[in-house]
């Protein structure tokens, strides 16, 4: 007996020693001004059919953070003070792996601001080569800056759909670019932010002469894409319209349509990894593969 005591009072004394492990957040950021000054006292709350689920008030240097079982939210941020306009974001899902960090401007009559980030899934900016994503609303659009944060402002009840288009140089040393459009139309009354994230995904493809000897250092490509007023993909002598892929960018909301198109070079086996636009099931549209080589055979 006094041996199972014992080794009670150990395991407790254990219990009690052992530190507490930290848990990550869903969802933590920085929520500033339009002149960069943190904003304390900021209320975000994190809904779901409009319900509060989560709390939290930002700290004096402006952070938050805030722990929700896994799902889609919408998460709105409430100036403690006039002095700034509050804030929506479109639905995200949760947990995510990079900050969310927001700008709350000062009330404006009559005009609104839609601001956001646009990444590709692994939280980096969507712009490479000088060509920085774009954000087009209601056909206006205004390029992001080269860590993908962008702003547009337009007249208080505005109705439009949402496009975009960025490339983007994965460490595989792939290039992606891509042009998104064709979601539902919104309705924006109050400052909003849009978390837009391009899922991606690899394909790995490998050309080889007629022999089967790979071939290395070759430009490989493939894409999908429509243009207006019907495209013609020649095969087989025969032609064939080519229909744009479809892709989700906000969770529970319509899909959108997505033309993309992704270069590689081949290595020394002859391989090379595509990165592209991971599409939704269902219609994908007709994907071309080209290549093209200094070898000759």
């Amino acid at each position: 007996m006094r041996k199972f005591l014992a080794s009670l009072i150990a395991a407790a004394l254990c219990l009690v020693g052992t530190p507490a492990l930290a848990v990550d957040p869903s969802i933590a950021g920085i929520v500033r001004s339009g002149t960069g000054a943190a904003i304390p006292g900021v209320v975000v709350n994190a809904t779901q059919n409009g319900a509060a689920i989560a709390t939290t008030t930002t700290a004096a240097d402006g952070y938050y953070e805030l722990l929700v079982p896994d799902g889609t939210y919408i998460l709105e941020f409430k100036s403690p003070s006039t002095s700034y306009a509050s804030l929506a974001t479109l639905p995200l899902t949760l947990p995510r792996n990079w900050p969310l960090n927001v700008v709350l401007t000062a009330p404006t009559v009559g005009k609104i601001y839609l601001a956001g980030r646009i990444t590709t899934d692994d939280g980096r900016a969507a712009g490479v080569d000088g060509r920085p994503p774009t954000p087009f609303f209601g056909g206006g659009g205004n390029a992001a800056d080269s860590n993908g944060y962008f702003k547009l402002s337009t007249t208080a009840g505005a109705t439009a759909g949402w496009a975009f288009s960025g490339s983007s140089l994965f460490p595989n040393a792939s290039k992606l670019g891509f042009y998104i459009s064709g979601g539902q139309s919104f309705t924006y009354n109050q400052d909003s932010y849009l978390d837009v994230v391009v899922p991606t995904t690899t394909t790995r493809i490998r050309i080889v002469d007629p022999s089967g000897n790979p071939i290395s250092s070759t430009e490989v490509g493939a894409n999908i894409r429509l243009e207006i007023g019907g495209a013609v993909d020649f095969q087989n002598g025969s032609s064939k319209a080519m229909p744009e892929g479809n892709v989700s960018l906000f969770p529970g909301l319509a899909n959108y349509k997505v033309t993309w198109q992704s270069i590689a070079n081949s290595d020394a086996n002859g391989s090379a990894l595509l990165s592209r636009v991971r599409m939704t099931a269902g219609l994908q549209g007709v994907v071309s593969v080209y290549f093209s080589s200094t070898t000759k055979w």
